[in-house]
């Protein structure tokens, strides 16, 4: 095995029926990965599974050659974006950012100085006190990012974050996503419908046929 991510003869099902069969995938350092599929396809459920908060129907997940597959989601250290934000609507931009940081161990201050550098890789230092409903559609899912990046994760998971925005500000932010993830060195795995989004983010493409997962 390489280091990175990799999953081994991986099935996923949903109710009992198979979505995906054999499964052989990586993520290498520094790599990013984008998997095209049609909605309902499984690729937003192999996500999941990788991410820890679904679990494989049969099947090995490593990272760095460490066997991650019975490891709670918090412990993997993988951050997840979602196509909806998720943002909290009680808080502001500064604190939803800051909860991305709930299971280190960082103090006070340290979380402080975290927040500031991720508002400032998203381009969001004016709006740290603003609420979710005083976002926009792009800004949100900015935010959102920002959370997931808070605690340093070891890969970055991409459920379709792009799907609900128009195709200007999608594309601006595609390329901004592939411009800080480049800049950060993390490593991640993007899933969409869309071949074009996927050329223009990810270095890798992979592509679901018949239940299983090929180069694209």
């Amino acid at each position: 095995m390489t280091s990175g991510l990799q999953v081994v003869n991986a099935r996923i099902d949903y109710d009992n029926v198979d979505l995906l069969r054999n499964v052989d995938i990586a993520v290498p350092p520094g790599r990013i990965v984008a998997l095209l599929g049609p909605s309902g396809s499984g690729k937003s459920s192999l996500l999941r599974c990788i991410a820890g908060v679904q679990q494989l129907a049969s099947g090995n997940i490593y990272w760095d050659d460490i066997n991650v597959t019975a490891l709670p989601a918090h412990k993997r250290r993988f951050g997840l974006v979602f196509q909806d934000a998720l943002l909290f609507p009680h808080m502001n931009v500064a604190r939803n950012i800051s909860f991305g940081l709930r299971f280190t161990q960082a103090t006070a201050a340290e979380k402080q100085q975290r927040v500031n550098e991720l508002l400032e890789l998203v381009g969001l230092q004016e709006f740290r006190d603003r609420r979710p409903d005083a976002l926009s559609g792009g800004e949100a899912q900015r935010v959102a990012l920002a959370r997931a990046l808070a605690p340093k994760p070891r890969l970055l998971c991409l459920d379709e974050p792009f799907g609900a925005l128009d195709k200007d500000l999608r594309d601006r932010l595609v390329r901004d996503v592939r411009e800080l993830l480049t800049h950060l060195g993390t490593p991640a795995l993007h899933v969409t419908h869309d071949p074009d989004e996927a050329r223009r983010l990810a270095d890798d493409l992979l592509s679901i046929n018949n239940q299983q997962i090929e180069s694209a």
